[in-house]
This record gives C-alpha cells, sequence and structure tokens, in this order.
C-alpha cells in the first residue's frame, strides 16, 4: 500500500467523524473464528481511550522524557510543524527496527509545557505491541477478536453520497455504527461518541484496505450549534488484502478543529 494513499485517508478520515453513541465498557459478543490470537479475550469490545496505548505508553498521557526511557537510545528527536488541530511545533521521534522505521509524535496538549504522545506509527516494523497484543503480523481474524463487530455492517460512504460521491458506490462498510456526515451535523451529538469502519478503495489502494476505530470525547458547540470542537482518538490497522494481515498501524490524538455546516 503507498505511503502516500494512507496520508491521504489520515487527512480525509480526520474530518469525517461517522459515530455512533455508547459508552466505553466491554460488549458480550461472539469472538471471530479461529486463527485469531491466543490472548483474544472471551468478550469484545468498542475501542476506548484505555486502548490507546502501545509498550506501555499512553496516548495524551506519556511525556517526551518518559518514552525516551521506554524506547531505549535508539531514536532520532526532531520538530516540525503539525497541521491536524495543533498550533506551532511538535517534537517527534524516529525509531529505528532494523530496515523499517517508525516515528512517535509529542505536542504540548495540556500548555503545561510537557510534550505528550500524541501520534504512533508502526510502518512493518513488529516492535510495537498495542491492545491485547495486536501488532504488525496480526490478521484482520486478531483485530475482531479485540474489538466489537456486527454481522450485516451497514455500507460506508465517507461523504453523503447525495452530495459528494460520484461514483453512488459505498467505499467500505462499517464494523460498527452505521451514520453519516449529515446525521452528525444534524442530530449534534454531545456525548461520547464511537465508529468503526473498514475502507476499501480499489482505485488508491488496490486490494488493501484499512480498519479504523474512533473514540470522540463529548464535544463543544457553539452557541448557535453550526459547528464544534473536540478531541478524538483514532486507531487504524493498515491490512494487506491478498493475506489479511497487518501491515502498519497507527494511533492519534486528535484536536478536532471546527466544523462549519
Amino acid at each position: 500500500m503507498k505511503k502516500t494513499a494512507k496520508l491521504i485517508s489520515l487527512l480525509v478520515a480526520a474530518a469525517i467523524l461517522s459515530c455512533g453513541l455508547s459508552a466505553c465498557h466491554p460488549d458480550t459478543h461472539s469472538a471471530a473464528e479461529p486463527g485469531t490470537s491466543s490472548s483474544a479475550p472471551s468478550t469484545t469490545h468498542k475501542f476506548c481511550p484505555e486502548d490507546a496505548v502501545v509498550n506501555g505508553m499512553q496516548l495524551g498521557v506519556t511525556t517526551l522524557e518518559q518514552a525516551k526511557e521506554i524506547l531505549g537510545e535508539s531514536v532520532e528527536i526532531g520538530t516540525d510543524e503539525w497541521h491536524n488541530g495543533y498550533e506551532g511545533t511538535y517534537s517527534i521521534m524516529f525509531y529505528e527496527d532494523g530496515d523499517y522505521l517508525s516515528f512517535f509524535e509529542f505536542y504540548d496538549i495540556n500548555g503545561d509545557g510537557s510534550e505528550r504522545l500524541t501520534a504512533v506509527r508502526a510502518e512493518e516494523s513488529p516492535a510495537f505491541t498495542f491492545v491485547n497484543g495486536l501488532h504488525v503480523g496480526s490478521t484482520k481474524d486478531d483485530v475482531l477478536a479485540t474489538f466489537l463487530y456486527e454481522d450485516n455492517p451497514a455500507p460506508l460512504y465517507f461523504y453523503d453520497p447525495e452530495h459528494f460521491d460520484e461514483s453512488g458506490e459505498p467505499e467500505g462498510e462499517y464494523i460498527y455504527g452505521d451514520t453519516n456526515t449529515t446525521w452528525f451535523l444534524e442530530t449534534k451529538p454531545t456525548g461520547v461518541t464511537q465508529s468503526a469502519y473498514r475502507e476499501s478503495r480499489p482505485e488508491a489502494y488496490g486490494n488493501d484496505y484499512i480498519m479504523t476505530y474512533d473514540y470522540c470525547e463529548p464535544l463543544a458547540w457553539n452557541d448557535d450549534q453550526s459547528s464544534f470542537k473536540g478531541v478524538c482518538y483514532r486507531l487504524l490497522f493498515f491490512l494487506d488484502g491478498e493475506t489479511d494481515t497487518v501491515t502498519d498501524i497507527s494511533l492519534h490524538y486528535l484536536f478536532i478543529s471546527e466544523y462549519m455546516n
């Protein structure tokens, strides 16, 4: 899967909050078929902030100094501009694992001068362990054994087809939840929102696909209800379409800026 296609997907998906309302707790649900990880729980659940952990580092909590202690010396520190809801610059740690390069991003999200983990990207590297032992090399069944899924998923339209989709064809399906952008702006939810979907766009990814899990904290709408701000956690699995094997994993702590209706 081309890295440029992945980046485009992240930027597009960050602007769209397709949500289902739910509390953050395990849901009783049948596990995936055999082939799942031996550490898979007997119940699956919707993605939550508690799942936003990699190698013991918590998204939005772990500081840059703490991460240095965990990751060791095999890192390079740099800074760059951040354009996804943040202002100013952020620190980035590059971790080398043989021929593979992963990165960790840190930003002063609390305004107290302490940069905290806001993004992780494990690019083709199995060196990092995410929720329930998931890692590069895990399978689609491993992911489905960890997170809730629905037996009859609704089709996915990143944008409402009556407004934006030229072909009229869905670009995947929901794993749980089935709401769209129009519903979101019309309903204006103020509680926790959660959704998950499988994105498959042959023109961009070929046979490969992405499984995305979102958790958004309660949003703050402005007085006239035309825009909102909030914080979301996002976990993405990039999978090889031939083998259904995870090739890359991304984890993000996103500041969602105002979206005008």
